[in-house]
């Protein structure tokens, strides 16, 4: 946990996507971080331009709110995060795959590595690869934070899409996630 001058706290992406895939908690590496930023003044902009940033070894395209350059992930992988006002948009791609029957417990995995609580999920298809929904709360430093996360397997890859803010945004945080969502493209 890291605290900017504007006392925003800062959780490190790369370190829970790995947690939740791996099945553990896992610190990223020095240099290595994607920054996920949650304030008590969050403001989501979902209006605001979004682009298309690519994994170039997998050649998956997600729009993000912005742009976004790659940054190592522990277990071999790629994330990209994006700050939208004082919430983050972000996607992950592991290189290898798991199985449709691992989707739960990467849910599972996934909240227990970020000292959450998975509240829902629902197994479902994108872009017609096997996937699951989760929503899941936390709190850290006394406030309340929501973390919408797709889990998409694919043949040779695992991508994860999540949306983090705060509780009491939930219908806006709900809103950038879907949107998120709609700008995958997978080849």
């Amino acid at each position: 946990m890291v605290t900017t001058r504007r006392g925003t706290r800062m959780i490190t992406v790369g370190a829970v996507l790995a947690a939740g895939i791996l099945g553990g908690q896992t610190q990223a590496a020095p240099g290595t971080a994607i920054v996920n930023t949650v304030s008590p003044n969050s403001i989501v902009i979902p209006t605001q331009e979004w682009v298309d940033v690519t994994d170039q070894p997998s050649g998956i395209t997600v729009k993000l709110p912005g742009k976004a350059t790659p940054a190592d992930v522990p277990g071999g992988g790629r994330g990209y995060s994006v700050q939208t006002g004082d919430n983050a948009v972000s996607f992950i791609v592991i290189d290898g795959s798991l199985m449709q029957s691992d989707l739960d417990s990467f849910l599972q995995n996934f909240a227990k590595g970020i000292g959450g609580t998975l509240t829902s999920s629902q197994k479902t298809t994108a872009k017609g690869h096997p996937a699951i929904d989760g929503r899941l709360t936390l709190t850290k430093e006394g406030t309340r934070v929501v973390d919408f996360v797709r889990g998409i397997a694919t043949t040779t890859h695992f991508l994860v899409l999540s949306t983090v803010g705060l509780v009491g945004d939930e219908t806006a945080v709900k809103q950038v996630h879907q949107r998120l969502l709609a700008g995958v493209r997978i080849p």
